[in-house]
């Protein structure tokens, strides 16, 4: 059992001896939410829900995964602005073992726009999974189930590439360096309030953060990294910025946050072009982002 268990820590007491083994925990078996949603794949729609997931390299070549779940409001049980609310989720590996439950309390608040958000976070190896969640109010027992599939891309570090454009409404420094359920958007020292929608008024800020990975450095060991916000509309050029330094380079990414007013910009629909240049390797990628200015 010592030799052949892959997670046994092999720690000795002070005479030299193994330790024993720790008690198995006792089986907890899936919440009927999660079991009926696994067994049958039938979706319950009676709160209404979505799901966001954001993607940044993390350590020993895992990535870690933000996710939101944007919630109609109207579907929950509300005291005042505040709903009681429980999360649940399960993953599935590509072969369908599972390997993560979660069942989390949640003290909802509604927002502005009719909407509620919970925030999880996620740490998983390059792969494809299957994620069964689940959010049950807790007043009337109404449920709402839903089954995404997650790719979780391998952030290699062998080429110039980008984690996901995280758009938020709002950043601020912080102590904390774990995401934690409820705050899951922990990302480099700061705390960011992820944007439910891609919907702009033209008195707001267009604000993200994102890493870069795979970039070259010179004979001295320095990075020389950029990147290029440019406003498309219709098809054609309608502003664009200089070619802006990252904010921090080191320990394998780089880092940068744009935050971009819209007040000099019409109304329409829009795709920003952010162009991200390694001027030691020479080499340019870009990825687009869609939003609605009203």
């Amino acid at each position: 059992r010592y030799i052949v268990n892959p997670d046994l820590v092999y720690e000795r007491d002070e005479a030299g001896r193994l330790l024993d083994l720790a008690p198995e925990p006792a089986f907890v078996p899936l919440p009927p939410v999660l079991m009926e949603l696994r067994e049958t794949r039938t979706i319950r729609a009676d709160v209404s829900f979505q799901i966001q997931a954001s993607f940044f390299r993390s350590s020993q070549g895992s990535v870690f995964i933000p996710i939101l779940f944007d919630i109609d409001a109207q579907n929950l049980s509300w005291s005042g602005n505040y709903a009681d609310a429980k999360v649940l989720g399960l993953l599935e590996d590509a072969s369908g073992n599972p390997l993560y439950r979660f069942e989390e309390p949640a003290a909802l608040e509604k927002g502005s726009e009719g909407r509620a958000s919970f925030e999880m976070p996620l740490q998983l190896a390059p792969g494809q999974y299957t994620v069964y969640l689940g959010i049950e109010d807790v007043a009337s027992s109404t449920v709402g189930t839903k089954i995404i599939n997650i790719e979780v891309h391998a952030f290699s570090g062998q080429k110039l590439e980008t984690s996901s454009i995280l758009l938020f409404s709002e950043g601020t420094k912080t102590e904390e360096t774990l995401a934690s359920p409820g705050q899951a958007f922990v990302i480099g020292g700061y705390r960011f309030t992820p944007k439910h929608n891609r919907v702009y008024e033209t008195t707001d800020q267009l604000a993200g953060v994102f890493h870069a990975y795979g970039y070259a450095l010179d004979a001295g060991g320095s990075a020389n990294l950029t990147a290029q916000y440019i406003f498309f509309r219709d098809g054609e050029i309608r502003g664009h910025t200089p070619d802006e330094p990252f904010i921090s380079i080191g320990q394998g990414f780089a880092a940068t946050i744009f935050d971009i007013p819209l007040d000099r910009f019409d109304p329409g629909e829009y795709v920003l072009k952010i162009q991200v240049t390694d001027h030691v390797a020479g080499k340019t990628i870009a990825k687009d982002i869609n939003f609605t200015l009203k």
